[in-house]
């Protein structure tokens, strides 16, 4: 996204449990490039142990199991939230594609 590429490059030999996100190349990739661009959003890598942490703590909170593909937009939510976000822009909104957990 950085690099301002139409489509991503295949990720080859892609590892995560999440299975749900082990994908090489996002169908519609263009597409999901496109809208970030256009919102001005980002993205986030969620490493495995913020997700397990996600994971716990949905299930702790809330009595609920999310997927760990899921629980991956919690991880980078999180991440956002602390690293890059204000306060006043924290709640706009967060997406999740296929590849990877997306907020806007």
């Amino acid at each position: 996204m950085d690099e301002g590429k139409a489509q991503s490059e295949a990720w080859v030999n892609a590892t995560t449990f999440a299975a749900g996100l082990r994908v090489p190349k996002a169908y519609g990739d263009y597409i999901i490039l496109d809208i970030l661009r256009k919102s001005r959003g980002t993205r986030s890598p969620s490493l495995t142990k913020k997700i397990m942490q996600a994971v716990r703590a949905w299930a702790r909170e809330e009595g609920l199991f999310a997927a760990p593909e899921g629980a991956a937009s919690l991880a980078a939510y999180r991440k956002l939230a602390q690293d890059r976000f204000p306060e006043s822009k924290r709640h706009r909104g967060v997406v999740q594609y296929r590849l990877r957990a997306q907020i806007h």
